[in-house]
């Protein structure tokens, strides 16, 4: 009575190969980058965390991993450079206080890089795993930016 045809899926291949779309690159780093310093000032941001999550992975499927990473690392260079001038500007004859500032300042520090982290996590997770010891990870790479922008030494 009921007669059930198995009915083949047939996929067809592209006519042309994708293009992204111009100005990908930069576009997409602006919102990234507004993201980081969303993050950075502790405001809100207009993208999801899944849209920026997606937006890195895009980035390193179409092979700009090391454009990324530079530029990340220039971001987060810029701000902790900034931060540590702003720390040594209040500095206090009082170690304690002044010590209470430096741990202020880390606390940021550590809690902003944890949240880049996250958003950067498919960068991290394979563009510097494919490069160990030629690059840091993100963590690796946040905590020298602080220590080197702390003790005054230049370089990253």
């Amino acid at each position: 009575w009921l007669r059930l045809c198995a009915r083949k899926l047939v996929i067809k291949p592209f006519k042309e190969k994708p293009k992204l779309p111009e100005n990908f690159e930069a576009n997409t780093w602006e919102k990234l980058l507004a993201a980081v310093r969303a993050v950075h000032t502790k405001s809100g941001v207009s993208s999801s965390f899944e849209d920026l999550y997606r937006c890195v992975e895009d980035m390193c499927v179409h092979k700009m991993a090391p454009g990324l990473y530079q530029k990340l690392h220039a971001a987060c260079q810029a701000h902790i450079a900034e931060q540590v001038r702003m720390l040594r500007a209040r500095s206090s004859p009082d170690p304690v206080v002044f010590l209470g500032h430096v741990d202020d300042c880390w606390s940021d520090h550590c809690d902003a890089m944890l949240t880049i982290r996250s958003v950067f996590l498919y960068l991290d997770r394979t563009h510097v795993t494919q490069m160990p010891g030629s690059i840091r990870s993100l963590w690796e790479m946040g905590l020298a930016l602080f220590r080197q922008s702390l003790v005054g030494e230049s370089g990253g």
